[in-house]
């Protein structure tokens, strides 16, 4: 009798995942993926900094030093383009770039710091 008990007590809790196993699923689906920010203006304008200051701020400049900057630039901006890709995959997020936020952002991880880590390897 009470192995009747424990038999029809666990199919009746297999049954019910079974049943329970579809909503579960959508549940899991609707739910959106965790926002997260990215400040690429700084990364952009540390950038800059970093290959203008050293040569005077751009003054002075040949056509071809400058086509070679813009070229350094273009390079710079895929590099983020793919590290933002990268991290987006790996933390599962919607990364948002930071100056399009129209509120504080104080509750939204930033990961401005791991993108720069990245751009440095």
């Amino acid at each position: 009798m009470r192995k009747e008990a424990i038999i029809t007590t666990l199919a009746a809790v297999l049954i019910a995942l079974f049943a329970m196993t579809p909503l579960v699923y959508k549940l899991h689906k609707s739910i959106p993926a965790p926002l997260a920010i990215v400040d690429l203006q700084k990364l952009m304008v540390e950038q800059q900094d970093l290959v203008f200051k050293p040569i005077g701020g751009g003054a002075g400049l040949t056509d071809a030093q400058r086509t070679a900057l813009e070229q350094s630039t273009v390079e710079y901006a895929k590099k983020l383009s793919v590290a933002v890709d990268q991290l987006a995959k790996e933390c599962h997020c919607i990364l948002l770039n930071k100056a399009a936020l129209l509120s504080d952002a104080t509750d939204i991880y930033d990961y401005t710091d791991e993108i720069r880590e990245a751009l440095k390897k």
